[in-house]
Protein backbone atom coordinates (compact mmCIF):
# COMPACT_ATOMS: atom_id res chain seq x y z
CA UNK A 1 0.00 0.00 0.00
CA UNK A 2 1.36 3.72 -0.73
CA UNK A 3 1.35 6.34 1.50
CA UNK A 4 -2.00 7.56 0.60
CA UNK A 5 -3.56 4.39 1.05
CA UNK A 6 -3.20 3.21 -2.38
CA UNK A 7 -2.78 -0.99 -3.54
CA UNK A 8 0.30 -0.93 -5.43
CA UNK A 9 0.82 -4.54 -7.29
CA UNK A 10 3.50 -6.22 -8.71
CA UNK A 11 4.16 -8.13 -11.63
CA UNK A 12 7.20 -9.65 -12.46
CA UNK A 13 8.32 -10.56 -16.64
CA UNK A 14 11.50 -10.63 -18.33
CA UNK A 15 12.91 -7.93 -20.45
CA UNK A 16 12.28 -10.14 -23.27
CA UNK A 17 8.85 -10.47 -22.26
CA UNK A 18 8.92 -6.63 -21.81
CA UNK A 19 9.88 -6.13 -25.41
CA UNK A 20 6.32 -7.77 -26.38
CA UNK A 21 4.33 -5.44 -23.73
CA UNK A 22 6.65 -2.44 -25.80
CA UNK A 23 5.09 -3.99 -28.94
CA UNK A 24 1.44 -4.60 -28.12
CA UNK A 25 1.40 -1.50 -25.94
CA UNK A 26 -0.41 -3.64 -23.48
CA UNK A 27 0.13 -6.58 -20.81
CA UNK A 28 -1.71 -9.75 -22.32
CA UNK A 29 -4.13 -11.49 -20.30
CA UNK A 30 -4.23 -13.11 -17.82
CA UNK A 31 -1.93 -11.91 -15.40
CA UNK A 32 -1.03 -12.30 -11.95
CA UNK A 33 -0.08 -9.31 -9.61
CA UNK A 34 0.94 -9.40 -5.71
CA UNK A 35 0.62 -6.47 -3.16
CA UNK A 36 3.92 -8.00 -1.88
CA UNK A 37 7.35 -6.63 -2.27
CA UNK A 38 8.81 -9.95 -0.91
CA UNK A 39 6.42 -12.03 -3.60
CA UNK A 40 7.63 -9.63 -6.24
CA UNK A 41 11.24 -10.31 -4.87
CA UNK A 42 10.99 -14.09 -5.23
CA UNK A 43 9.90 -13.81 -8.97
CA UNK A 44 12.87 -11.77 -9.63
CA UNK A 45 15.29 -14.31 -8.28
CA UNK A 46 13.21 -16.76 -10.61
CA UNK A 47 13.58 -14.91 -13.78
CA UNK A 48 17.03 -14.24 -12.88
CA UNK A 49 17.52 -17.83 -12.55
CA UNK A 50 15.89 -18.83 -15.78
CA UNK A 51 19.14 -16.61 -17.17
CA UNK A 52 16.76 -13.62 -17.71
CA UNK A 53 16.98 -9.93 -16.77
CA UNK A 54 14.06 -9.45 -14.51
CA UNK A 55 11.79 -6.36 -14.86
CA UNK A 56 9.94 -5.52 -12.34
CA UNK A 57 5.90 -3.28 -13.30
CA UNK A 58 3.84 -2.07 -11.09
CA UNK A 59 0.02 -0.85 -11.35
CA UNK A 60 -2.18 0.92 -8.56
CA UNK A 61 -5.17 -1.57 -7.92
CA UNK A 62 -7.56 0.98 -8.72
CA UNK A 63 -6.62 1.41 -12.85
CA UNK A 64 -7.87 -2.44 -12.60
CA UNK A 65 -10.95 -3.46 -13.78
CA UNK A 66 -12.63 -5.30 -10.28
CA UNK A 67 -14.80 -7.33 -12.34
CA UNK A 68 -11.80 -8.88 -14.17
CA UNK A 69 -10.05 -9.90 -11.10
CA UNK A 70 -10.21 -13.71 -9.55
CA UNK A 71 -8.42 -15.21 -7.08
CA UNK A 72 -4.70 -16.77 -7.66
CA UNK A 73 -5.61 -20.38 -7.69
CA UNK A 74 -2.21 -21.27 -8.58
CA UNK A 75 -0.97 -19.62 -5.36
CA UNK A 76 -3.70 -20.78 -2.69
CA UNK A 77 -2.73 -24.61 -4.31
CA UNK A 78 0.96 -24.20 -3.93
CA UNK A 79 1.30 -21.29 -2.00
CA UNK A 80 4.99 -19.79 -2.20
CA UNK A 81 5.39 -20.39 1.65
CA UNK A 82 8.61 -18.47 2.41
CA UNK A 83 7.15 -15.82 1.45
CA UNK A 84 3.97 -16.27 3.03
CA UNK A 85 4.96 -17.53 6.31
CA UNK A 86 6.56 -13.75 6.81
CA UNK A 87 3.49 -12.01 5.66
CA UNK A 88 1.05 -13.87 7.88
CA UNK A 89 3.30 -13.80 11.05
CA UNK A 90 3.11 -17.90 10.65
CA UNK A 91 5.96 -19.87 12.30
CA UNK A 92 8.41 -21.77 9.83
CA UNK A 93 6.62 -25.60 10.85
CA UNK A 94 2.98 -23.68 9.23
CA UNK A 95 2.46 -26.04 5.32
CA UNK A 96 0.34 -25.45 2.64
CA UNK A 97 -2.59 -26.78 4.47
CA UNK A 98 -2.74 -24.34 6.77
CA UNK A 99 -3.20 -21.64 3.76
CA UNK A 100 -5.75 -24.58 2.68
CA UNK A 101 -7.74 -23.95 6.31
CA UNK A 102 -7.56 -20.80 5.84
CA UNK A 103 -8.77 -20.88 2.56
CA UNK A 104 -12.12 -23.01 3.36
CA UNK A 105 -12.66 -20.13 5.76
CA UNK A 106 -13.17 -17.12 3.58
CA UNK A 107 -15.46 -16.80 0.51
CA UNK A 108 -13.38 -17.53 -1.66
CA UNK A 109 -12.70 -13.40 -3.96
CA UNK A 110 -9.98 -12.32 -5.17
CA UNK A 111 -10.06 -9.43 -1.71
CA UNK A 112 -9.35 -13.29 0.26
CA UNK A 113 -6.81 -14.41 -1.81
CA UNK A 114 -4.82 -11.05 -1.94
CA UNK A 115 -5.31 -10.98 2.01
CA UNK A 116 -4.43 -14.64 2.11
CA UNK A 117 -1.61 -15.55 0.14
CA UNK A 118 -1.18 -11.98 -1.29
CA UNK A 119 -1.55 -12.61 -5.11
CA UNK A 120 -4.32 -12.05 -7.35
CA UNK A 121 -4.87 -13.30 -10.96
CA UNK A 122 -6.14 -10.56 -13.51
CA UNK A 123 -8.23 -11.63 -16.80
CA UNK A 124 -7.97 -8.56 -18.86
CA UNK A 125 -5.36 -6.63 -20.70
CA UNK A 126 -3.54 -3.70 -18.74
CA UNK A 127 -2.62 -0.88 -20.77
CA UNK A 128 0.92 1.13 -20.65
CA UNK A 129 -1.01 4.16 -19.62
CA UNK A 130 -1.21 2.64 -16.07
CA UNK A 131 1.27 0.47 -15.83
CA UNK A 132 5.52 1.31 -14.22
CA UNK A 133 8.44 0.24 -14.12
CA UNK A 134 9.94 -0.02 -10.67
CA UNK A 135 12.85 2.12 -10.12
CA UNK A 136 15.60 -0.41 -10.24
CA UNK A 137 14.72 -1.62 -13.80
CA UNK A 138 16.79 -0.98 -16.45
CA UNK A 139 15.02 -0.57 -19.19
CA UNK A 140 13.98 2.55 -20.81
CA UNK A 141 10.74 1.43 -21.70
CA UNK A 142 7.98 4.78 -21.82
CA UNK A 143 4.93 3.31 -19.24
CA UNK A 144 2.69 5.92 -18.67
CA UNK A 145 3.80 6.18 -14.84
Amino acid sequence: MTADGRVKLYHVTSETALAGIRETGRLSSPSYWSSLEDMADYYVEVVSDEGETPVTLTVELSDLDESLIEPDMPSIQEPIMTVVRGYRGWSRSSGEEEVWRAWERTAGTWKDSLALVGTMRYRGEVPLDVLAIEEDATSDLPLGR
